[in-house]
């Protein structure tokens, strides 16, 4: 029968392969054997796992691995021993060569030493550990869905309140008055430019009256209908006499679903003069148009007054009869759907007249205050639960450092006196002969 061997494909998966491809240019190892990676970053978070069940009981893998073997030890005391916040922290003290490229010193894990106590109470370390770590990761997995579920509860109250369900009983309680919303914006547009009153005008022609409970009016419109949409620029960074002033700047990677109230870099009143930046009053609505991961349609609220850059279009509601709470909160519970609208080929982009175009919902401005007051109350509960399982996840990781660190000075209560001294066991492991598959 071929000679064969698992070839390691990734963290988890394998291949089988000859015994002959597998033993060139890879790592060797065998059943048994304790494996971690020795190039950052993968060594400091604890890339390392214990080998058994291969085929034919030997493979190979990646050159990146420093292998352990350790035949007269328990392999899982070895895993722990290297998984533990002391060897990681020592070990990555050593790294040598280029940024992301660094790998730590092998002299280093040869001559670190280690506990050696009989391999009966090495089981007794093994099994306390486990059950312990048992019992966090139940823990874990409770505090992890609340942190995952966040999004999801922030999305069903979103919906509610754009459903109009959070103030039902508001309308109920409150009188009618006739919505005359886009109206009162189209008069005061008056004090806009030209070619933002047209662009309004154009917006406003197909909006649509929505009648709530108790007679209240809720207006179907679009984004440009309620305000101006612009966006910024920015200036050239081979002056550096347009940077770092007075005047705060922001990029896209700022708009983080957050509340501006101060920016990574400044511009100066030189750099105003020299681009086509805007200086956008508090109260704008920003939302990131273009970049990677998450930033694309993150929405923010200006708390001061600022300039922007080209890649972010800016909702100004200057008239007052918007609260900018709304549409952030609107945003918000469309980021979604909303990402969906970019153009282009590569990363996808939005563009300010699709974000005039952009369907939008606009309650009184009293009821709109009101939902944003029943928002601000609920949201910030959701957010304390989310705080408070974040912080379970931390103190519970701090506990298995804090546990692995017990364990290797024999605090976890497994020693019998009655045992016989690991002497022995200590000669049997330096008569051994490292050998390699």
């Amino acid at each position: 029968m071929e000679n064969i061997a698992a070839g390691m494909v990734s963290e988890y998966t394998y291949d089988v392969q000859s015994w002959g491809k597998v033993k060139k240019g890879h790592t060797q190892f065998a059943d048994g054997d304790v494996a971690f990676a020795k190039i950052s970053p993968c060594f400091e978070n604890r890339k390392s796992m214990m080998l058994y069940n291969l085929p034919n009981g030997i493979g190979g893998g990646t050159t990146e691995l420093i292998v352990l073997r350790q035949p007269l030890m328990c392999q899982a005391y070895t895993f722990w021993f290297v998984s533990q916040e002391s060897f990681i922290r020592g070990s990555s003290a050593t790294y040598s060569g280029t940024v992301g490229q660094q790998r730590i010193s092998m002299n280093y894990v040869k001559n670190h030493p280690v506990p050696l106590p009989p391999l009966s109470e090495q089981q007794r370390i093994v099994d306390r550990i486990e059950r312990l770590f048992a019992k966090l990761d139940e823990a874990t997995e409770k505090a992890q869905s609340v942190v995952d579920g966040f999004e999801s509860r922030k999305a069903a109250i979103l919906s509610k309140a754009f459903a109009g369900e959070l103030t039902s009983h508001w309308r109920d309680s409150h009188t009618a008055i006739p919505n005359t919303m886009l109206e009162d914006i189209r008069r005061f547009s008056t004090k806009w430019p030209q070619k933002d009153q047209k662009l309004l005008d154009n917006q406003q022609q197909n909006s649509d009256a929505m009648i709530m409970s108790n007679g209240h009016v809720w207006i179907k419109c679009t984004i440009g209908a309620v305000g101006r949409v612009t966006n910024g620029s920015t200036p050239s960074r081979k002056v550096p006499e347009f940077w770092n002033g007075p005047i705060p700047w922001i990029s896209s990677g700022e708009v983080q679903n957050n509340i501006i109230n101060s920016t990574n870099e400044y511009i100066t009143q030189g750099g105003f003069n020299n681009s086509s930046v805007k200086i956008l009053p508090i109260g704008t609505v920003l939302i990131a148009m273009i970049g990677e991961g998450k930033t694309r349609w993150q929405s923010s609220v200006l708390n001061i007054e600022a300039t922007i850059n080209q890649n972010i279009a800016a909702i100004i509601i200057d008239h007052g009869l918007i609260n900018p709470y709304f549409i952030w909160y609107w945003f918000q519970l469309n980021y979604t759907r909303n990402r969906e609208k970019g153009a282009g080929s590569g990363p996808q982009a939005l563009n300010c007249q699709r974000v005039r175009e952009l369907d939008f919902f606009v309650p009184s401005l009293n009821e709109q205050n009101a939902i944003i007051d029943i928002l601000n109350s609920l949201m910030m509960k959701e957010y304390q639960v989310k705080e408070a399982a974040e912080e379970v996840l931390n103190k519970i990781e701090t506990m298995k450092k804090s546990i692995l660190a017990r364990a290797f000075r024999g605090q976890l209560g497994t020693n019998d006196p009655a045992e016989e001294s690991a002497i022995e066991l200590l000669k049997q492991v330096l008569r051994q002969t490292p050998t390699r598959s």
